[in-house]
């Protein structure tokens, strides 16, 4: 059961911009019952691969479960190229680009035991029409929402994303887990700390059973108050704020920091860790233009982001880190940056101004501005996703009766600032309604319950998933054209706190799951999930019979065309010489010999073939640039040859 109770007290102070407080959660909570200490449980959804469908009567889509789960099926048009829209999907709420696939339909969550199951789609959309026969991509998304979480690092502020995973090339090395925090171990402020602990540490012993006993620090922790005295904090340790922190994903010796709120200036710090000294500090040749300093920025510098990132970590690295801008005066534009790791050279800026800017008139009649954003950021390599923090909420002198549309939604923004889509009201996601509106829809016409959406991660195939605040929920799943798809509600929520950080890791490692964190010192948690994808349709297949009905007297394989290919490849081949009906197989594998897809599994008869491949994984992400070894198998005949993707 949970509670939602907002803190209205000293809302409205003249002067004072909007501030709020929940307390929600688990009445029942504790840290011995509530929580798993160690090892996060795995949740694996098999992979169903592509399934035929005639488009009459329902399908039936099968899949296979580790354990009990939650399980949602969406639907999307596959390469149908839509135009553009303004008010596509549920509710109206996408604005989205042209040649974006549409969402078509998005079941309910269905409860499914361990084991074989299935879900079923009637071949309607979202409206209940009929859509027609054709190749169709399907998600299927499975998390665990009765299992025990594990907790799997330290908390903190949920406005501040300063959680970060250190990446790594080996899908089952164990993780390390980073945590920026603004206190000491203790809780005492501004003793600005960054902590460490490799997945899987037992964090119980933070929190003792037995009563009176000692409290046992489970990670390492490294001061850095060089933050605090290169940014002007108070002498007398006014609080201020952390923002957030990167590992960086060609050297995790290299940490980037980046300074929030409440100091004179804020900004960007490339840090050095010394092992042996057991020491973070600032390296003393970055960047270049102020050696030993750091990048500033007029305050606030909520989210940072790096493409290669641990939950993304097929995207291409960059060289770049960026960093999210929402400047608290105005008119200092809202923006995100895009800054050289190697120099700290500012590269890019991308104005925001157009879509988390918000002007009103207040009581006396003047002009006012009220900016919201961005504030959650993430980057892959098609994009970035920026998120806003702040609902309807303005000072004191609004006039009696006056209402605005604050700009403050979710979206995803080309490389070159154009708008790829945008969640606005509509669907029942990430709404922002105040006033009259907000009353017609059952809500509060004063807006406090819409403080949400701080954070935002990219996961597999340009879905996102969206971190609540001051909302009883843990998460928004939005698909890659920014409908949205579930909400997820994650139990054992501690009482008092917000959940913030989120991120969805799902390539195929130990460690895949759903994870979030609370505000506080040990809150960070792995929720069990999965989810894979696939095609629907009624005429699909990765080989084709071409020669115009030749049989071959024996099998060969040809050479891969073209060859560099970017990324879709051809693989001719014959079969002949072998009998009826002979059991063809044609894999991909990188120069480990670790197979990465699985082209033809089937029985063919005696002909001409062509097998294509479109660069993906057995997981459907896309692979890396490299060499690639295909192997024909059929009957005794085995062959194998090499080919090269370049992107």
């Amino acid at each position: 059961m949970r509670t939602l109770t907002a803190a209205l007290s000293g809302l409205f102070l003249a002067g004072a911009v909007f501030a709020q407080t929940a307390q929600y959660g688990d009445p029942d909570f504790g840290w011995h019952t509530t929580y798993r200490y160690g090892f996060p449980v795995k949740l694996t959804l098999d992979e169903t691969g592509d399934v035929p469908y005639d488009f009459n009567g329902d399908l039936e889509l099968p899949f296979t479960l580790s354990h009990e789960a939650t399980v949602w099926l969406a639907v999307y048009t596959e390469g149908a190229n839509p135009p553009a829209t303004d008010g596509g999907g549920p509710g109206g709420a996408v604005v989205r680009a042209a040649g974006i696939d549409e969402l078509v339909y998005v079941s309910a969550g269905v409860d499914k035991a361990a084991g074989a199951g299935t879900i079923t789609w009637d071949g309607t959309d979202y409206n209940g029409d009929k859509v027609a026969a054709g190749t169709y991509r399907y998600y299927l998304f499975a998390i665990d929402q009765s299992t025990t979480p594990t907790i799997v690092g330290g908390g903190n502020s949920p406005w501040a994303q300063a959680t970060r995973f250190d990446p790594t090339d080996d899908p089952n090395a164990p993780m390390v887990y980073w945590t920026y925090h603004a206190t000491d171990i203790e809780g005492g402020s501004n003793a600005h700390t960054i902590r460490r602990a490799p997945m899987g540490t037992d964090y119980s012993v933070f929190y003792p059973v037995e009563e009176g006993a000692e409290k046992q620090i489970p990670y390492e922790t490294f001061g850095i108050p060089w933050v605090n005295e290169m940014t002007g904090a108070d002498a007398d340790g006014g609080w201020n704020d952390m923002g957030s922190l990167e590992i960086d994903p060609a050297d995790n010796s290299v940490i980037y920091v980046i300074k929030y709120r409440n100091t004179p200036s804020v900004g960007v710090f490339k840090a050095i860790i010394d092992e042996e000294a057991g020491t973070i500090n600032p390296d003393p040749d970055w960047p270049v233009a102020d050696p030993g300093r750091f990048v500033p920025f007029d305050e606030r510098m909520p989210g940072s982001a790096l493409r290669a990132e641990q939950h993304h970590p097929w995207a291409s690295d960059d060289g770049l880190i960026w960093v999210s801008h929402r400047p608290n005066g105005w008119p200092v534009q809202p923006a995100v940056y895009s800054l050289d790791r190697a120099t700290g050279e500012i590269m890019d800026m991308i104005d925001y101004t157009e879509y988390y800017t918000t002007p009103w008139v207040d009581a006396d009649g003047a002009d006012q501005m009220k900016v919201s954003g961005p504030w959650g950021l993430d980057v892959d390599d098609t994009g970035i996703y920026t998120s806003g923090l702040d609902a309807h909420q303005f000072w004191d002198n609004v006039a009696e009766g006056d209402f605005f549309n604050l700009q403050s939604f979710p979206m995803k923004r080309g490389f070159d600032g154009s708008l790829i889509w945008q969640n606005r009201n509509g669907d029942g996601f990430i709404e922002r309604l105040y006033g009259p509106e907000a009353e017609a829809a059952g809500g509060d016409p004063n807006g406090f319950d819409q403080l949400t959406n701080s954070e935002v991660a990219a996961t597999s195939w340009g879905i996102s998933v969206w971190g609540g605040y001051n909302t009883p929920i843990e998460g928004r799943v939005l698909g890659p054209d920014g409908s949205g798809l579930f909400k997820v509600d994650i139990p054992g929520v501690p009482p008092g706190t917000n959940p913030g950080y989120v991120r969805w890791i799902n390539h195929g490692s130990a460690w895949d799951g759903y994870y979030t964190q609370y505000g506080g010192q040990i809150t960070a948690n792995h929720t069990p999930a999965d989810l894979i994808t696939g095609l629907i349709g009624d005429q699909f297949t990765a080989v084709a019979e071409v020669g115009a009905g030749a049989t071959p007297a024996s099998s060969s394989l040809g050479d891969a065309y073209p060859n560099p290919a970017n990324p879709d490849v051809t693989i001719p081949f014959e079969i002949g010489g072998l009998g009826e009906d002979v059991t063809v197989r044609i894999a991909v594998y990188n120069t480990t010999g670790q197979e990465v897809a699985e082209l033809v599994n089937e029985p063919l008869s005696s002909a001409i073939y062509e097998a294509t491949w479109d660069g993906l994984d057995a997981n459907g992400y896309p692979v890396a640039s490299g060499v690639y070894v295909y192997e024909l198998t059929a009957g005794g005949f085995v062959d194998s040859k090499r080919l090269t993707l370049v992107k």
